[in-house]
């Protein structure tokens, strides 16, 4: 067995009822969200210079307020040193 985690049960989340599905998709994001923030340095900068903070994180219309990333922006934070 390559890995003794049960793998997420994405077959059962079409039977999750339209709440219980905005609320898996929250966790997940604020989870996703928050590590890119804490391990993440261009994310980090992106997050603090757009006023967002994962913390704060509590809704799907919170997505709203997290900052547009762009190619072009990752390549130039490569640019200068940061990844």
């Amino acid at each position: 067995m390559l890995n003794s985690v049960p793998a997420e049960p994405f077959d059962d989340l079409d039977r999750l009822p339209p709440e219980a599905l905005k609320r898996w998709w929250v966790r997940k994001l604020k989870h996703v969200l928050r590590l890119a923030f804490e391990e993440l340095p261009f994310y980090r900068d992106r997050f603090t210079i757009g006023g967002f903070d994962p913390a704060r994180f509590s809704t799907l219309d919170d997505l709203r307020a997290v900052p547009i990333c762009y190619k072009e922006d990752l390549l130039a934070f490569a640019r200068i040193g940061g990844g």
